[in-house]
């Protein structure tokens, strides 16, 4: 099977609910993985694949649900005027506007906080 069939049997996967984007991302980065386990790691390689993880969208790497959940409780306890409280951000952009929230209100912070802590 070559790099093309298993990036279409990722991408069906993904479509049919089986697998996140974020799974199927870290299955398409295997062999880059192993060559530079073999060989010794590219920087620019690493880099444009932290970049590229940063990128998808939350609904695609959690689900809907779960990204809907991640907006609910960003917009509950975000200070931000325009907080970046929105499913097509990178989950991490979401978690940590959380976190920044549940950590300024403090003792008054939501229970869902206490999920959030340290999560990223």
């Amino acid at each position: 099977m070559g790099d093309d069939d298993r990036g279409r049997v990722a991408a069906l996967a993904v479509a049919e609910g089986e697998i996140s984007a974020s799974q199927a991302f870290a299955l398409s980065r295997i062999d880059e993985a192993y060559q530079a386990e073999k060989w010794g790691e590219d920087v620019q390689a690493a880099k444009r694949a932290a970049a590229l993880a940063q990128d998808v969208p939350c609904r695609k790497s959690v689900g809907a649900r779960q990204a809907a959940q991640y907006v609910r409780h960003c917009k509950d306890v975000s200070p931000a005027t325009h907080p970046p409280c929105n499913a097509e951000n990178a989950c991490s952009l979401i978690i940590s506007e959380i976190n920044r929230g549940c950590v300024l209100l403090g003792a008054d912070a939501p229970k869902f906080c206490a999920q959030y802590a340290g999560k990223r």
